[in-house]
């Protein structure tokens, strides 16, 4: 008898954790938009960029720098040295919606190679031009 109703209580507690998960007592996922800084653009130094992100539950947003020379204050990020930055928008979620981050790479340094033409001497396409873009250059 006492087996059966072990067994019972865990039909019970696993269809109570089923109906409660389906109900979203579990959180419903969501997502964060970003809108400022834009990604593709190079932050310069010692200028304060306004970090701007939505999330789609309408709870607020917060930011912190996760890698390189940067720093946030008053809703801003500030780019203090030449190098990679990635800053982090984070939702803590609530008990509706579960938490959520999405984070953002700038001031990656960009490499691009160009082919020269022939030289006396040389095998066409062997010799190459470097340009160096970004603010590592």
């Amino acid at each position: 008898m006492a087996i059966a109703l072990r067994q019972n209580r865990s039909v019970l507690g696993f269809l109570l954790l089923l109906l409660l998960s389906l109900s979203g007592w579990a959180g419903q996922p969501q997502t964060i938009s970003w809108s400022s800084p834009a990604t593709n653009s190079a932050l310069v130094w010692g200028r304060p960029y306004p970090l701007t992100a939505t999330a789609s539950s309408g709870l607020p947003v917060s930011f912190r720098v996760q890698e390189g020379p940067a720093f946030i204050a008053d809703g801003a990020v500030t780019v203090t040295n030449a190098g990679l930055v990635t800053l982090v928008a984070e939702q803590a979620g609530n008990g509706t919606f579960l938490p959520t981050t999405l984070a953002r790479v700038w001031n990656q340094p960009g490499v691009s190679g160009e082919r020269l033409g022939q030289w006396p001497g040389i095998e066409r396409g062997v010799a190459v031009g470097l340009l160096v873009q970004g603010d590592l250059a």
